[in-house]
């Protein structure tokens, strides 16, 4: 396919190719490595080390709580539990030694706190709980957290089925943000699991941001090179205007220097023949009337002396005829 042939159009896709080839190569390598980067971020092994880790943090958390549950029934079957007032030094050996709990409260069936005690002596209880006898009635009878501290509690009626006399509490205390960190793995390994349309996403993302980018920067270039172009190329044109004029035979011819300097000195040059060129036109036209002039006259003396020649002839006839004539008849 022919390119353009006027140089305008020659300057304005030389310019283009200039800007554009390196623009485009360079969009096709970084979004070539912006997508493997971003394919990166999804790593089966990671997918599946932090879904095992849910998986037995939850096991974990599940054999806690049925553990809790059977401690939890085995004491409220034990006979210190078993009084209204039971001894606090007592229930707290039997924390440390038989149940291995970290508290345990007892209350009325209408949320009022009877009795309270933890195994260390050194440190306070969990503090009241409220709906207890709602959560010991319900299908999920565990407590999970405090203000202050996580702790996993078990909640239990006291005595034989239609005469409860209380209701039972028994807990561990956790590691602060135990429930947090778990719910942070679990938000973690949901968010893996999104990671492909994630990937997606921002992969379009990319190839969009690039294709933007790369037609902003062939706009700019086309305005560039089209100001370009036409700031070299229209000082050429009317320079050639001014030679088809001079080549027409109009008389003096100025073209308005403009451009860069190397077309400036060029139009100047052409302006200075052009002037110099008339100049010489003048004197060729006086010249060619001078000839006119000399050739007229040599014409004219020419005839003249055609004219003249044959009186010449006959004068001398004449004085011929004189000089021969006898003495008596010249007088």
């Amino acid at each position: 396919m022919p390119g353009p042939r006027t140089l305008r159009g020659q300057l304005v896709l030389a310019f283009l190719v200039l800007t554009l080839v390196p623009a485009v190569t360079l969009t096709a390598i970084t979004t070539a490595r912006l997508l493997r980067a971003v394919e990166r971020w999804e790593q089966p092994g990671v997918q599946r080390a932090l879904t095992g880790s849910l998986d037995v943090a939850r096991d974990l958390t599940h054999r806690m709580e049925n553990d809790l549950r059977q401690r939890g029934q085995l004491l409220a079957a034990d006979v210190e539990m078993e009084a209204r007032d039971p001894d606090p030094l007592a229930v707290a050996d039997l924390l440390a030694t038989a149940y291995n709990l970290d508290f345990v409260q007892v209350y009325d069936l209408d949320g009022t706190l009877r009795f309270e005690t933890t195994r260390n002596p050194l440190v306070a209880g969990p503090g009241t709980f409220e709906e207890v006898h709602e959560r010991a009635v319900s299908d999920d009878p565990f407590l999970r957290g405090t203000r202050d501290t996580d702790l996993l509690a078990y909640t239990g009626l006291l005595g034989d089925p239609g005469s409860e006399s209380g209701v039972l509490v028994v807990g561990l205390y956790l590691d602060r943000d135990f429930y947090a960190r778990l719910e942070d793995l679990s938000q973690a390994v949901s968010y893996y699991r999104q990671l492909r349309y994630l990937i997606e996403i921002n992969q379009r993302g990319v190839l969009i941001t690039l294709g933007i980018t790369l037609l902003a920067l062939a706009g700019i270039a086309v305005w560039i090179a089209l100001r370009l172009g036409r700031r070299m190329s229209e000082p050429i044109s009317d320079l050639g205007r001014g030679m088809e004029r001079v080549t027409a035979g109009e008389a003096e011819v100025r073209v308005v220097p403009r451009g860069s300097e190397e077309i400036e000195r060029l139009i100047g040059t052409f302006n200075v023949m052009s002037h110099e060129l008339a100049q010489s036109r003048v004197a060729l036209a006086q010249a060619e009337r001078q000839a006119a002039w000399r050739e007229a006259a040599r014409r004219v003396a020419h005839e003249m002396k055609n004219a003249l020649t044959p009186m010449t002839f006959s004068l001398h006839r004449i004085r011929k005829l004189e000089t021969d004539l006898p003495t008596e008849q010249k007088d």
